[in-house]
């Protein structure tokens, strides 16, 4: 899910907002909203079902979204940053713990991954201009497994050297 600006002739270059969802197992857009330039980007603009798995950029990251998509049952993938998650905050037993959650889904990142992957080659082929946005969600997302990945097993390495950050 993500949401891009719209210029209309004349306009300032922010219109317009389209808020989109890709549905990955249909291989098309699954839902489109265009509101003005006051209306953000927001889960709730969305219909979500059980079982559904929501991947979105920052904008999405903040814990209202979640709740957002936990009423309706669904999973979310955001990129959220914690503002401290280091080796003082967080005691080693869960820091260790967060390391097992995310091995854990680890593999489903890696499955939509590949999946965003062959969708960028395809739309790339037909010379789609949607590709753009593909490909910054596929950076985005290897990004983030990257970022979990560094920050989370280096915290377990401060604590477990005992080194204070």
């Amino acid at each position: 899910m993500d949401a891009s600006r719209l210029r209309q002739p004349g306009g300032t270059g922010d219109d317009w907002r389209l808020h989109l969802a890709y549905d990955f197992t249909a291989g098309r857009m699954g839902q489109v909203l265009v509101t003005d330039q006051h209306t953000g980007e927001h889960l709730a603009h969305y219909t979500l079902r059980a079982g559904d798995v929501v991947v979105a950029d920052n904008g999405y990251g903040y814990r209202g979204m979640v709740a957002v998509a936990v009423r309706q049952q669904a999973d979310v993938v955001l990129r959220a940053y914690p503002p401290d998650i280091s080796s003082r905050s967080l005691p080693t037993e869960r820091l260790l713990e967060a390391n097992r959650d995310f091995r854990a889904i680890k593999h489903v990142l890696a499955e939509a991954e590949t999946l965003v992957r062959e969708m960028e080659q395809g739309l790339l082929a037909e010379g789609a201009h949607a590709a753009r946005y593909v490909t910054k969600l596929r950076q985005d997302l290897t990004n983030d497994v990257n970022y979990i990945l560094v920050k989370v097993n280096g915290r377990i390495s401060d604590a477990v050297n005992g080194i204070r950050v």
